[in-house]
């Protein structure tokens, strides 16, 4: 299959889910992928490290549609690294695409003069729990922490996320508040109390949200912020998906915003109309750049989940 056609795939594929949540979302919550995310971020299994973008989406669905749900799930490997490790898929196992795009400089046969160009391509890669017998082989990767369950135990018990709040060097005014918002004119956040939230999860979920908002500002990553119905949808858009990146990284359970659900019609509309460009793919990407400026604004450069590790 041709990687455009996987991207459209999960475009289709998205819309579709978006719709049937539409209908009910108490009822049709578990059909959403993302709202089922209590496990890794999605990484590749011999680095170790996260991918971004489009990507995580990709992963997330896939494992979503193919009932891959251990701790392990979402630490890919491709078929050739399985061979040099000695382990072998899974019978039927189903590859999960990882996109690839950048630009490349070439010469010119006409001018020759060198231009640079735009590659897109995928790699078919499986889940580490495609592999058989894998609980026995987890020593093969070092790179990787699955010791998730002590980080849902510990999440309340340390200061990483308040530091790493403190550190996005983004204005937050905490109080009594029906409605949390951010406000562009002041680049301020508007967070009610802590109090008013039924659980910690929820609280950091919508700040998190906000935050992500927040670092569309000029002075940050200069995304527009218009009122225009559409584009404010999409942004909706990029700030949820943003949260949910966030809410993998601190291991926080993960929930659409109740503010955002009534975008919902314009994200679906925003898919469907959307022809010049991949919507589901530029939301990830702006939502991925987004939330990788705050980890990076970490003064202390904590790796997350190391640090609990230690705890």
């Amino acid at each position: 299959m041709k990687t455009q056609d996987h991207i459209k795939n999960l475009d289709n594929a998205i819309i579709k889910l978006l719709e049937e949540y539409q209908k009910n979302p108490d009822k049709n919550k578990s059909l959403i992928p993302w709202l089922n995310v209590n496990i890794a971020t999605p990484r590749n299994a011999i680095t170790g490290e996260s991918y971004n973008g489009v990507n995580i989406l990709s992963v997330i669905f896939n494992c979503f549609n193919k009932n891959l749900n251990s701790n392990y799930a979402y630490c890919l490997i491709s078929f050739i690294q399985a061979n040099e490790l000695g382990l072998k898929l899974k019978k039927g196992a189903k590859a999960i695409p990882i996109f690839n795009y950048g630009t490349y400089i070439k010469e010119n046969e006409e001018t020759k003069k060198e231009e640079k160009r735009k590659y897109f391509r995928h790699y078919n890669m499986f889940s580490l729990e495609q592999i058989e017998d894998i609980e026995n082989h987890l020593d093969l990767f070092p790179n990787l922490n699955f010791n998730y369950d002590k980080l849902k135990e510990n999440f309340i018990k340390n200061s990483l996320i308040e530091s790493f709040v403190f550190n996005s060097q983004i204005n937050i005014e905490y109080k009594l508040s029906n409605k949390a918002c951010y406000i562009p004119s002041k680049d301020i956040i508007i967070m009610p109390e802590s109090k008013q939230f039924e659980t910690v999860e929820s609280y950091y979920n919508v700040l998190f949200h906000e935050m992500i908002h927040a670092t569309g500002s000029k002075k940050r990553l200069n995304r527009e912020l218009s009122q225009q119905l559409q584009k404010y949808a999409f942004e909706e858009l990029i700030a949820e998906i943003g949260a949910i990146i966030l809410c993998m990284q601190f291991n926080v359970t993960n929930s659409i915003n109740k503010d955002s659900i009534k975008y919902i019609d314009s994200w679906i509309k925003a898919l469907k109309d959307n022809k010049n460009a991949i919507t589901i793919s530029k939301a990830f990407s702006f939502s991925s750049k987004a939330s990788n400026y705050l980890l990076e604004l970490n003064k202390e450069k904590i790796n997350v989940k190391e640090e609990l590790e230690s705890v």
